[in-house]
Order: structure tokens, then C-alpha cells, then sequence
């Protein structure tokens, strides 16, 4: 995720701010490649040095940190744990957000998905990583952890949950281009996908807070690639997984967000359904 720093208050309003991997590495040349998301003490570090590097260019907008302290977030794979989770190799670049590269499953070995149990879920590669970095984490910079609603509620610092996306960006992570194609030719596997996605979301939702004893206010989903999509495809095969993330975070006491990047306006009526 950008790098984020604390919301500021405008009249009635308040805007979080984050600095983007890109801006970070072409304005002040830190490296946030892999060594950046798998070490744990080196993110820290690195981090503490760009929070004053942007205090230095823009502390006068509230950017940055005069007296940099340790804050560290739990995502070795970055925005793109679930792909992860699904077998999708993760990549990594000095000047760029992690990314999970796409190996397209076909319907046969979607019907195949294995169900989401707590045991599966432990044994797999990703949530060994995120929980080693839990452990160091709770062990060396629990002190330092400070409340997520300072910050971008699409980034939860200090805390072990991964940020999830949603079904349609996981989706997308893993089939690439064929999602789409899929929803003409395969629309039961898109269903069947989807349901094992929102599974696995739903598993980390529930299990993470648990690990880190930090409560979840708020569960916020980014569903980017919507924009691609009809509002009638959205009706059918999306909003049936999202009602089941909405419908959790009212069992919880905890708000329900959403984000679209892009063309938002043709599906405010499909997201008006959900509250």
C-alpha cells in the first residue's frame, strides 16, 4: 500500500493522505522492493527514514514526521495477499506496489477449490510469512503501535490483517483478462470463485484480529476492477459476495467501505442495495 500519514480535519471533512511507492523512490530514492516487504526490522528502519525525508519536503502539509518512530505493517505481499493465497507468484519492484502474477485456473480446477478451513489456511506459505512477522512484530514494536484511526482505514497499522481487496481485484489478480471472458462463457465457475474468495476473506477477517487482540472498526474493500463490469453482472455474479463482507461487518459492530477507482457512477444503484 502507499506509504500513509495521518488524516487531517478540513471543516467537516477529513482527508487521509498516503505517498505512492513511485513518488517515494523517484523523489527521496528508497528501494520498496522485496527486502522493504519481507523484512520486517528493514521496513521499519526505512520507513523511519522516509518519514523524516518527507517531513524535510512537506511538513509544512502535515507530511511526514519531525521525530520519526518505528510503524510497521504486517503485508509481505503487499495489496496482493489472497492472490498469494491462491498460488500467484508475488513480485516486487523498487519503485512500484507489489503485484501477483496472474495463473488462470479453468473451470475444472476451480470446481476442484479446496474449502477454506483454519487448519488449511495455517499450514499455507502466506500466513506463515504473516505470522512470523506478527511474532517479531509483537516481540520488538508492540508499544509502538499506534490507532488505525489515525490513518487510512485501507491500511491497518501496527496490525496483522492483510489488506484484503476484495473478491472482484482477487479475482482479477489471479485470472487476469479471462475473469471477464469467464463471465459470458463460464459463469458458474465465476460463482463458484467468487464464493471461495469471499470464504477465505471472510476466514482472515474473523482470524487476524484475533492474533493481534486489536478489534476490527472497520472493513474496507477496494473493488477497482468493478469498472469493468456492466451493473447487471455486478447484480448477478458481485453483489451477492459483497452483501455476504457487508453483512459480517454489521455482525461485528463495524463499518462497511468500499472503494472504486474509476467509473464508480453506473453502479451507485447495485451499491446503494447494500446500506
Amino acid at each position: 500500500m502507499p506509504i500513509p500519514y495521518p488524516t487531517q480535519a478540513f471543516g467537516r471533512y477529513r482527508l487521509g493522505l498516503a505517498l505512492t511507492h513511485k513518488l517515494v523512490h523517484d523523489r527521496f530514492g528508497f528501494d520498496l522492493g522485496q527486502q522493504y516487504h519481507c523484512d520486517l526490522d528493514y521496513r521499519v528502519c526505512t520507513t523511519m527514514e522516509i518519514d523524516r525525508a518527507v517531513f524535510d519536503a512537506y511538513g509544512r502539509i502535515g507530511l511526514g514526521f519531525a521525530q520519526p518512530f518505528p510503524r510497521a505493517s504486517i503485508e509481505p505481499f503487499g495489496h496482493r495477499f489472497l492472490p498469494a493465497m491462491y498460488g500467484c507468484e508475488t513480485g516486487y519492484a523498487p519503485d512500484a506496489e507489489v503485484w501477483g502474477k496472474p495463473r488462470p485456473l479453468d473451470a475444472d480446477a476451480i470446481a476442484a477449490l479446496g474449502a477454506w478451513t483454519v487448519q488449511r489456511f495455517e499450514r499455507s506459505e502466506p500466513v506463515r510469512a504473516v505470522l512470523g512477522q506478527i511474532d517479531q512484530l509483537k516481540r520488538r514494536y508492540e508499544r509502538y503501535r499506534v490507532p488505525d484511526a489515525e490513518f487510512n482505514p485501507h491500511y491497518r497499522a501496527m496490525s496483522s490483517l492483510q489488506n484484503l481487496g476484495s473478491v472482484v481485484n482477487t479475482a482479477f489478480s489471479l485470472q487476469g483478462q479471462q475473469l471477464f471472458l469467464d463471465y459470458a462463457t463460464e459463469p458458474d465457475a465465476v460463482r463458484r470463485l467468487y464464493a471461495n474468495i469471499a470464504d477465505l476473506m471472510l476466514l482472515c477477517l474473523d482470524y487476524f484480529p484475533n492474533v493481534d487482540g486489536w478489534p476490527l472498526t472497520d472493513i474496507f474493500i477496494g473493488n477497482c476492477t468493478v469498472a469493468m463490469i456492466s451493473p447487471a453482472q455486478y447484480a448477478t455474479f458481485n453483489l451477492p459476495e459483497d452483501r455476504r463482507l457487508m453483512e459480517y461487518a454489521r455482525s461485528v459492530g463495524a463499518w462497511f467501505m468500499m472503494h472504486q477507482d474509476s467509473a464508480a457512477n453506473p453502479h451507485l444503484a447495485q451499491y446503494a442495495k447494500l446500506g
